[in-house]
């Protein structure tokens, strides 16, 4: 397996086994407020890394100014935090009119939309990717689906608009780490996505980012943050560096298949017949 689809992959794993985190964090904060906190501390993290790495930089490669470099990246890392925001805002809130299992398959349409926006953009999608599509979606399906889609709901299309937004962040995304320093570009949308957030956090959530509330959340918003943030998503811009935009989808969407097995083997979760065939 290529490097980048091996960081790819780990992306998904990290993201997979967190979702119990980004569960429970929800418990005593909003999605707005939960959200602002866990992504500027998943910023925050990767700080000492981009120092050292622009020291070394800055001893390795004449003329090379780390303040230039970071100008650079205010416009990419302005536009993929507020793709990423988004998405997750969606999904906060689709969920809250619709089931987990139809909320993930439908989410996982981003598998599908994202080789459809490659092609309108002439991008070139192989067969064999259409090929994984149609299969990946079969399995997501079976995985999350096993009692069918009876009726569709305002919280369907909520997860269907998060899913397009992902779409379109695994594309700029692709368009923006092959040129750039991809562990600062991460940074970077972490701190703006979490800062901008802190603001509809006090108008929507007030009060609700208390001590208390943030001490008992520490657990998922540490791991939420640094983990989840500070290195899954670091983990994804480093594999799309080498990965094409359609191959980068079908990878993270290994994400549902990380999700239920962590539920199978930490949460006791029994799985059905169709759901191990998926």
């Amino acid at each position: 397996m290529k490097k980048g689809n091996m960081l790819l992959l780990l992306a998904a794993f990290v993201w997979g086994i967190g979702l119990v985190s980004q569960q429970t964090g929800m418990e005593l904060l909003g999605p707005w407020s939960f959200t602002a906190i866990r992504c500027t501390l998943g910023g925050l993290s990767m700080v000492p890394l981009i120092v050292y790495i622009d020291r070394k930089r800055m001893k390795e490669e004449p003329g090379f100014s780390w303040k230039a470099d970071t100008i650079h990246l205010i416009k990419p890392a302005i536009l993929c935090g507020l793709m990423v925001d988004l998405c997750i805002i969606f999904q906060q809130y689709g969920l809250l009119y619709t089931t987990v299992s139809k909320g993930s398959f439908i989410n996982g349409f981003y598998i599908f939309i994202t080789p459809i926006i490659c092609v309108f953009l002439h991008q070139e999608v192989k067969k064999k990717t259409w090929v994984s599509v149609v299969i990946a979606m079969a399995g997501l399906y079976l995985m999350t689906m096993a009692q069918g889609i009876d009726t569709v709901n305002i919280g369907d299309l909520v997860m269907l608009a998060a899913a397009m937004i992902w779409a379109v962040y695994i594309i700029l995304t692709d368009n923006f780490v092959k040129n750039v320093n991809a562990i600062k570009l991460s940074c970077m949308q972490f701190i703006f996505l979490g800062l901008i957030d802190f603001l509809p956090a006090a108008i929507i959530e007030p009060g609700v980012i208390t001590w208390q509330n943030c001490y008992g959340s520490m657990g998922s918003i540490l791991y939420a943050g640094i983990v989840i943030c500070g290195v899954g998503y670091t983990l994804q811009m480093l594999g799309q560096k080498t990965a094409n935009a359609s191959t980068a989808s079908l990878i993270l969407s290994s994400e549902s298949i990380f999700s239920m097995l962590s539920g199978f083997i930490i949460l006791g979760e029994r799985l059905s017949a169709s759901e191990y065939f998926g």
